[in-house]
């Protein structure tokens, strides 16, 4: 039996998967911003469009 037959070809990835270019100052705006509103990390990406795990590597 031929394991390859039925299966959709794959188109390949052209977009590369690279992180977003974020300047240190905002970075530091974003976990000021953070602090003084008392915002959790998830609200505090979702108003800034990062992603939590950005956050977390900034703190």
């Amino acid at each position: 039996m031929d394991r390859e037959r039925g299966k959709a070809e794959k188109e390949p990835n052209t977009m590369p998967h690279t992180k977003p270019a974020y300047t240190d100052e905002f970075k530091r705006e974003v976990l000021a911003h953070m602090a003084s509103a008392g915002q959790s990390l998830n609200q505090t990406a979702t108003h800034f469009g990062v992603s939590t795990n950005s956050l977390r590597e900034w703190r």
